[in-house]
């Protein structure tokens, strides 16, 4: 992905039984992916793995205080969200006109960052986007 996260929006069509991921970034491109069933719940398992592997959540003794510390941030990342705004225009789609089917999901852990790469069954490498999620973001940045 070129610039930084500046949008996403998740929306669950229907008619596809499928959640379709915008993402926009900071140099004004759109990033869309369709996710199946079995690839969100495959995503869910990868996210609470960088939830539970969380500085401020390891160096908790006791599993109640765990939860409390990921619940506070949970409440307080709801609290500093911004879900008025709509989607920006988009100047570019780099993955093309229409939304990739994400069908592989790789990911690598390092320290408090999760890089994500999503992958579609087939076509080439530049069909395939990568995102990188930091469990020290800043209060209010995206």
């Amino acid at each position: 992905m070129g610039g930084a996260i500046s949008q996403l929006r998740v929306v669950y069509r229907r008619e596809e039984d499928r959640l379709l991921l915008r993402v926009n970034t900071t140099d004004h491109a759109e990033y869309r992916c369709w996710f199946s069933r079995r690839y969100t719940i495959l995503l869910l398992r990868v996210l609470q793995e960088h939830q539970s592997r969380d500085p401020d959540v390891v160096l908790q003794q006791a599993p109640e205080a765990r939860q409390a510390v990921q619940a506070f941030k949970q409440e307080q990342s709801a609290q500093t969200a911004n879900m008025s705004n709509s989607l920006k225009p988009r100047l570019s789609d780099p993955l093309g006109e229409d939304a990739m089917l994400a069908h592989r999901l790789t990911y690598r852990i390092d320290d408090d960052q999760l890089n994500l790469g999503m992958h579609p069954r087939k076509g080439k490498a530049s069909t395939s986007a990568s995102i990188a999620i930091s469990t020290t973001t800043s209060p209010g940045s995206s």
